[in-house]
């Protein structure tokens, strides 16, 4: 699987190829570059020793199918330590996992949690949304209503209820 390793290089990076020991740095943005390297994540939970000098932070994007009972993730944001995953659907039964983090380490524990189902989100995505004011206040009156009827029936008929 490819990482992108987002590397702090101490000098402007000129235009052009630029390299990094033996990496070259795929895209030489000035405010932001970074190194794609392969690895076979997540059992990868350090980089080489010449990148971990000047990584500030790993990025990973990986889809996968999930379109069983078992194979299905809640869509939504986790985290853990310094690692953070958003997972979104592509398509009905196809889950895109975007991990970023400081520690390859903590971004290799997230996405075998999410993987394993063994993690709820942080902030779900597949929650009801809030009802829309009109539906409140329409509930707020129903609920005065009953109040009411039942304040009246206790002043005739007692404290019985009905």
């Amino acid at each position: 699987m490819k990482i992108r390793v987002h590397i702090n290089i101490p000098t402007p990076v000129p235009s052009g190829v630029v390299t990094f020991g033996e990496y070259n740095v795929n895209h030489p943005d000035p405010e932001d570059p970074y190194i794609v390297i392969e690895s076979i994540f997540p059992l990868t939970t350090e980089l080489p020793t010449e990148l971990a000098r000047v990584a500030k932070s790993v990025s990973i994007v990986d889809s996968f199918y999930g379109g069983g009972a078992k194979t299905s993730r809640m869509i939504g944001e986790y985290s853990y330590r310094t690692a953070r995953a958003v997972v979104d659907r592509e398509a009905s039964a196809l889950h895109r996992i975007t991990l970023t983090a400081t520690d390859l380490a903590d971004a290799s524990m997230l996405y075998s949690q999410i993987r394993a189902g063994d993690v709820y989100p942080d902030v779900p995505y597949e929650q009801d949304q809030v009802p829309a004011p009109g539906t409140i206040n329409k509930l707020m009156r129903m609920l005065l209503v009953l109040i009411g009827r039942e304040v009246t029936f206790r002043a005739l008929y007692g404290s019985k209820t009905a």
